[in-house]
């Protein structure tokens, strides 16, 4: 299996296909190869050089019991590392949930590395504004009722190894020193695509934080939920691919 080490932190990746490059990151408890189970890696890499990878403390990558490694500024600089170490100082990236908040961190300090943006499921408000939401899931996780949790968010898959609790829990406690990205992305000039589904229980505020983020367009998906728009929606990639292959003026 290719593991390729950052800072002594072994972490899981695959990269296919040719072209310009695209860096994936997965949602919360899910794994890169759930790109490639969605159908995602299939279209992408057709037209694209698609990285994925297990974000730490998910799948086969290292799983720390420092919490500062699960801080969505940690996560953005692995992502940075990665492009570096594959030599790779521009490309798009494409963030589904967990991996949206990366995104939005990643315009907010790395802008000239980005050359497109696609966010799906997720807004850049602060996970504090949240605190109710997280405080459940905990109790999920800390219950060993992972799978439950999984398919109340519509990303269960059964051919996922079930993540370690204490990596979920520090995850998600993570997030809370995360202030967001709603005060820093007004003069956003990297093209942007939001994606997120009417039945979703973010799509209020997602839309809302399109709205203030330069450069974006938002795609609201009719009568789909959370995990609908990754897994299941044929729609949602087309007008992906479609926006990574369009050539800007």
């Amino acid at each position: 299996m290719p593991f390729i080490s950052i800072d002594n932190k072994k972490i899981y990746y695959e990269i296919s296909g040719n072209g310009p490059v695209i860096i994936l990151h997965h949602g919360f408890s899910m794994w890169g190869k759930d790109w490639i189970k969605s159908g995602w890696i299939q279209e992408l890499s057709k037209s694209f050089t698609c990285l994925i990878f297990d974000a730490i403390g998910h799948g086969n990558s290292v799983k720390p019991l420092d919490i500062q490694e699960y801080t969505v500024q940690a996560r953005t600089e692995l992502v940075m590392e990665l492009a570096y170490k594959f030599g790779w100082s521009k490309f798009s990236f494409l963030g589904f949930s967990m991996g949206g908040r990366i995104g939005y961190q990643l315009m907010s300090s790395y802008k000239e590395n980005l050359d497109k943006i696609v966010v799906i499921a997720m807004h850049g408000f602060p996970p504090s504004q949240y605190i109710e939401q997280f405080k459940r899931r905990l109790e999920f996780i800390n219950s060993n009722r992972i799978q439950t949790l999984e398919r109340a968010l519509g990303i269960h898959n059964p051919d996922r190894p079930t993540n370690d609790p204490k990596a979920l829990s520090l995850s998600t406690k993570a997030l809370f020193s995360w202030e967001g990205c709603q005060n820093s992305l007004n003069q956003n000039h990297i093209p942007t695509l939001i994606l997120c589904g009417t039945n979703d229980p973010i799509f209020k505020p997602t839309q809302q934080f399109s709205k203030l983020l330069s450069s974006s367009t938002f795609f609201p998906v009719l009568d789909d939920s959370h995990g609908g728009v990754f897994h299941r929606n044929q729609s949602v990639k087309d007008r992906v691919l479609c926006f990574f292959n369009f050539k800007s003026s």
